[in-house]
């Protein structure tokens, strides 16, 4: 039922930008290390 949460924002959302990496839970994750979903969302360096 939560498995499709990343597809449907990028694809009927309103994403931040281009190039960008979102984990299951729709938000923000770094390309280097791991997020936990449900944890706050990556704002880079």
């Amino acid at each position: 039922e939560h498995g499709t949460v990343a597809i449907l924002h990028l694809l009927f959302g309103k994403p931040h930008g281009s190039g960008d990496y979102y984990g299951s839970d729709a938000k923000r994750s770094p390309l280097d290390r791991y997020r936990a979903p449900g944890s706050p969302e990556y704002h880079g360096d």
